[in-house]
This record gives structure tokens, C-alpha cells and sequence, in this order.
């Protein structure tokens, strides 16, 4: 649970690249998205 939430919260972070891959995470999650 830590690690979906680090990666929730980089992927409020700026650079696009770090964004992609949380975002990318997430998604393999069923995180929801915007």
C-alpha cells in the first residue's frame, strides 16, 4: 500500500518522464486516473 501511494503521489510530481512511468504504475494498478 506504501508503494501505490508513493507512486500516487509522484505522479503529481513535474517532470513528464516521472509522471509517465507512476502514471503508466497506476493504470497496472486500477488506480484511478484525473
Amino acid at each position: 500500500m506504501l508503494g501505490a501511494m508513493i507512486l500516487f503521489g509522484v505522479g503529481f510530481a513535474q517532470p513528464a518522464e516521472i509522471h509517465n512511468a507512476a502514471h503508466d504504475a497506476r493504470h497496472a494498478l486500477n488506480f484511478p486516473c484525473h
